[in-house]
């Protein structure tokens, strides 16, 4: 049977049935009021969208099917609806109306599967698109036209980039191509898919974007400036380290992790800006405070809002960050509807998945070999992600990184609920049950175990169904502290599903005296005076506590983050800011005695020395603005500075009427305290990556050497009088003094802390797991702590070199040192948030009667 339809009739009723405006996607049916015909077209009810579709030819081109959608303005793919047949015309004739013209499109009906398929696009329609296909073919393969279903689904694109490295080799002239690129860039060619990326909204950077920090922002921000839209910063490990870029984030997007978003047609799409590496540090974590930041941020979202996370480490590896950490961020995240991590670091396109979880490399804008920088291209269209790879100077993204990912209605991943152990429970017995449950999941449960510190043996678990499912794990012999374990939920279909949950574990000694949630990181060692204990943590808090029991004596806040480590001398306690101050405080009260503005984020840790405290300046990235200052500690006056070439984040030490500090130029310097004066200067290697610009230098005088660890991991022993080396020696990479006197301590990077002389002959070795990490031994009296940077803390006593006790603090990184106290207490802030006291008083001093690690 043949029907007549007439565009007159369609017309007059095609106001009242248009769909929504501000819909992603508007589908016009061959039946809807939207679609018009002219001349005479069959009706079939079979393989079609909706009640029918329309077929005819082949003609002249005189017959067509038109349809018509009114759409909110903006940018659109359009898809036509085809079932699965290999009769229908190979050349079928489309046009697109659109705002720039008209679009003629030949396209080949003949399909093996049904479904939507790309006529055309990304098209910019201002209100009303047009499509029209007419009866005409010419390929008498297919007998027939087909007219069904035709789909507008809103696009919108945005650019992935990272690995700048502006300020190294080819990274500045590579990535202004880049730059120069995307200033004019239209739409793209996603060639792999058959569509065209409207012009990016906007862009992300997942780090790395200068080689030296703050050095180099500047230039960076040069090179970027006049870009048609927003370019979102997330440090990378370089952006990080030597001069750290958290304060110029801070005033560039008003915090150092940040969210923004992106609105499509009313749709919310959310966008995540996270800090991976460690402050001054090219090691990755995740600080207590970002964590739950982004837990409240995301909590706040409406229901299955889309979120992106953009980082710059990859969390799939088993470093950078640590397991540990990597599984503390997918718990934060995995409630939401996250489809995709953005990172960067390995200046690859590319894209796997981790534990269920898609994550999206975005390539590098530096090329040290083809000197042509690179970028994702990334169009997200209704439900469905696209991700290609563009060359700069090339004319179309031909490299395929992640092929139509569909992003779920609503958040997929099931809950594990774990009631033993509760997360941050003490645990007081040498055996660990382990209870969990899932809910939400597809499938049925297969299997059901759970790893210990990510050792990778697998326990398994009993149960039925959905559970409780019961476990357990002797604890007996294992190092006491901070313990995880991951339970691991196999189905029949989907999965498997994890859960993590840290715990403490003391059910002997050494144990816990207490332990504060601080509710933020920390990088500060906790300073000891008077019964108190003082630490900074990030967001900007000075805490003082009783270390007795740990109540909070009083508790400050400041405008930045506090990194530095305290000194506290005649009731005052003096550390830097990230707000380029320097604070003073009444120990006793924490009240405010002064405050003095220097030149840059102040992370390097004072020294006091009678009537003057030294501390460093990592600058502003602007010549001399790399500062050590000498500052008068009753009123914070200056007395002097002294202007390094580059970033100065150590402790200094003072020594007669000398100061010693490594800054990040490559030299290790002396300068007479009483005016700031240069004695000498020290380079061992001119190359910057090299230099002693974070180990804590000690000197001896009865030695007449002062020792400094430099990143190249050389000790070197320079005499005070001349600054030549006495001697150097490799795999070292921080030092301290014996509280005696005699000798000194070398933490070594084959795992070893060594006692030695101060000409470098050995006297003891220990193994202590130890690394490169530049984390000092602290010494007093007899013992010695020192942390290795996986969290593990040993007590060793400094003249039998037997270990005393250990525990771990953390099971990520450790990057910073941890105090003891003539009785041989141990305190320490960690990354996660926390301030504790432990102790081992029921091991004399001296023996070994604990399990050692070695």
């Amino acid at each position: 049977m043949r029907y007549f339809y007439f565009l007159s009739f369609l017309l007059s009723i095609f106001l009242i049935l248009i769909p929504s405006s501000q819909a992603l996607e508007v589908i016009i049916d061959n039946s809807d009021p939207g679609c018009s015909v002219v001349g005479t077209w069959d009706v079939v009810t079979t393989g079609c969208y909706g009640d029918d579709k329309f077929t005819n030819g082949p003609g002249s081109g005189t017959e067509t099917v038109t349809w018509t959608a009114t759409l909110e303005p903006g940018w659109y793919i359009v898809h036509f609806r085809i079932n699965s047949n290999t009769t229908y015309a190979k050349d079928a004739q489309y046009s697109i109306v659109h705002r720039d013209g008209t679009d003629n499109k030949t396209i080949n009906q003949q399909r093996t599967s049904s479904g939507w398929f790309v006529l055309g696009g990304a098209y910019y329609f201002d209100g009303t698109a047009t499509v029209t296909l007419t009866d005409l073919f010419t390929d008498y393969v297919g007998t027939l036209v087909v007219a069904d279903g035709m789909r507008f689904r809103s696009i919108f694109s945005f650019v992935q980039m990272s690995d700048s490295h502006v300020g190294y080799s080819r990274g500045t002239s590579n990535t202004t191509a880049v730059v120069n690129e995307l200033k004019t860039l239209g739409m793209v060619t996603m060639v792999n898919w058959g569509f065209d990326a409207p012009p990016p909204s906007f862009a992300i950077h997942s780090g790395d974007f200068t080689e030296y920090g703050q050095e180099s922002w500047n230039t960076l921000m040069s090179i970027f400036s006049g870009m048609p839209f927003n370019v979102y910063f997330v440090p990378g490990n370089h952006d990080s380290t030597w001069s750290s870029c958290r304060e110029k984030i801070r005033s560039r997007h008003g915090n150092p992790y940040y969210t923004f978003d992106f609105y499509d047609h009313g749709t919310q799409f959310h966008f995540v800006c996270l800090n991976s590496p460690v402050l001054q540090s090219p090691r990755a974590a995740f600080a207590r405070d970002e964590l739950d930041f982004l837990a409240n941020d995301l909590s706040s979202l409406p229901p299955n809002t889309t979120a992106f996370i953009n980082i710059h480490h990859p969390i799939n590896g088993v470093s950078d960050p640590k397991p540990f950490d990597a599984y503390r961020l997918l718990e934060t995240i995995r409630p939401y509807k996250v489809p995709i991590i953005f990172y960067g670091h390995g200046h690859s396109s590319n894209q796997t998945s981790f534990d269920g979880l898609r994550i999206v490399q975005g390539g590098s804008t530096y090329n040290d070999t083809t000197d042509k920088g690179c970028y994702n291209i990334i169009t997200i269209m209704h439900d469905r992600i696209h991700i290609a790879k563009k060359v700069c100077g090339e004319a179309t993204a031909a490299t395929s990184v992640l092929n139509n990912l569909q992003i779920p209605a609503s958040p997929t991943y099931p809950t594990i609920t774990v009631t033993e152990p509760a997360k941050d429970s003490i645990q007081i017995s040498s055996t660990v049950n382990v209870t969990a449950s899932i809910s939400g999941a597809s499938g049925t449960v297969t299997a059901v175990h759970f790893e210990l510190n990510g050792d990778a043996t697998w326990r398994p678990m009993a149960g039925a169904g959905t559970g409780p499912y019961i476990g357990s794990v002797s604890l007996s012999g294992a190092v006491h502290g901070r313990n995880w374990i991951r339970v691991r939920f196999t189905m029949d279909s989907g999965g498997p599903y994890y859960k993590t949950v840290p715990f403490w574990q003391w059910d002997d000694y050494p144990q816990a005296l207490w332990i504060v949630d601080l509710g933020a990181g920390s990088l500060s060692m906790p300073a000891l005076y008077n019964e108190m204990a003082y630490v900074g943590t990030f967001g900007g808090t000075m805490r003082c506590v009783n270390v007795t029991d740990g109540s909070e004596v009083w508790n400050v806040p400041f405008p930045s983050d506090i990194v530095s480590s305290p000194a506290v001398a005649d009731g005052r306690v003096i550390f830097g800011c990230g707000n380029s101050k320097v604070y003073c405080l009444d120990a006793l009260t924490g009240t405010q005695l002064w405050e003095t503005t220097c030149s840059g984020p102040m992370y390097s840790s004072p020294t006091i020395d009678g009537s003057s405290v030294y501390i460093g300046s990592i600058g502003t990235g602007s010549s001399s603005t790399y500062y050590l200052y000498s500052l008068n500690t009753t009123t914070g006056a200056e007395n002097w500075k002294y202007s390094a070439a580059y970033a100065i984040e150590t402790k200094p030490f003072v020594l007669g009427n000398a100061v010693f500090f490594g800054a990040w130029d490559s030299y290790f310097y002396a300068l007479n305290t009483s005016n700031g004066s240069l004695k000498w200067r020290y380079r061992r290697n001119t190359n910057r990556y090299y230099s002693p610009g974070d180990s804590w230098p000690v000197a001896s005088a009865s030695a007449n050497r002062v020792f400094v660890a430099d990143r190249e991991y050389y000790m070197n022993a320079i005499n005070i009088t001349s600054g030549t080396a006495n001697w150097t020696r490799t795999s070292a990479s921080s030092q301290a003094i014996t509280t005696d006197g005699t000798g000194l301590l070398q933490r070594v990077t084959t795992g070893n802390l060594e006692r030695t002389t101060f000409d470098n002959a050995n006297v003891w070795s220990r193994a202590c797991s130890l690394d490169s990490a530049p984390v000092s031994p602290i010494c007093n009296r007899s013992r010695a702590v020192v942390v290795d940077q996986d969290g593990l803390v040993s007590v060793v006593n400094v003249n039998t070199s037997a270990i005393e006790y250990q525990f771990y603090v953390t099971r990520g990184y450790q990057l910073h040192p941890v105090n003891i106290d003539v009785n041989g207490n141990v305190y320490a802030s960690t990354y996660e948030g926390f301030l504790m006291c432990i102790n081992n008083n029921s091991v004399p001093a001296g023996t070994n009667n604990w399990t050692i690690y070695e």
